[in-house]
C-alpha cells in the first residue's frame, strides 16, 4: 500500500515538473527577466502569382454539349454497387470553316464528327446554337 502511495506521489510530481514544458513564454519585458522564447522565422517572399494560359476545361463536347454520364453504378454478383463514369468518345479535330475563312479546332464526340460529316460545319454549329468564332486557329 505504502509503495503504491510514493509511486503516485513520484508521478505527480512528474507531471508537475515536466508541465513547464508547455507552458507558454513569457516576452522578457513582462516581468524584468529573460525567458526562453521561441525564435521568430520570417517566411520566404513568395513570388506574385502568374497568370496562366493553361485553361482546364471540362470533357464536355464543344459542338452538342454532351457531358459523361456520372449516374452508372456497376453491380457485382454480391449486388454491391459501384460508383463509375462513362467518358465520352472525344476527338480533337480540325475543320476548315468556310463562312470564317479560317480553321477550327473543337474537342467533339464522334457522333458530334458523323453530324458534321452528314450537315456540314455551319450547319451543325446552327443546329446545336454554337458560335465557330469563339473556336481557336
Amino acid at each position: 500500500m505504502a509503495v503504491k502511495v510514493v509511486l503516485l506521489i513520484m508521478s505527480a510530481l512528474a507531471l508537475l515538473l515536466g508541465a513547464s514544458a508547455f507552458v507558454t513564454p513569457v516576452k522578457p519585458s513582462s516581468f524584468g527577466g529573460s525567458a526562453l522564447v521561441a525564435p521568430k522565422f520570417d517566411a520566404p517572399p513568395r513570388a506574385a502569382p502568374q497568370s496562366s494560359t493553361l485553361v482546364m476545361r471540362a470533357r464536355n463536347c464543344d459542338l452538342t454539349g454532351a457531358r459523361p454520364n456520372r449516374n452508372h453504378r456497376l453491380v457485382s454478383k454480391s449486388h454491391v454497387r459501384t460508383k463509375s463514369v462513362q467518358h465520352l468518345n472525344l476527338q480533337k479535330k480540325r475543320f476548315w470553316w468556310e463562312e470564317g475563312k479560317r480553321t477550327v479546332t473543337m474537342r467533339i464526340t464522334c457522333k458530334a464528327l458523323r453530324t458534321i460529316k452528314k450537315l456540314g460545319l455551319q450547319k451543325a454549329a446552327n443546329k446545336y446554337g454554337v458560335n465557330l468564332s469563339k473556336f481557336r486557329v
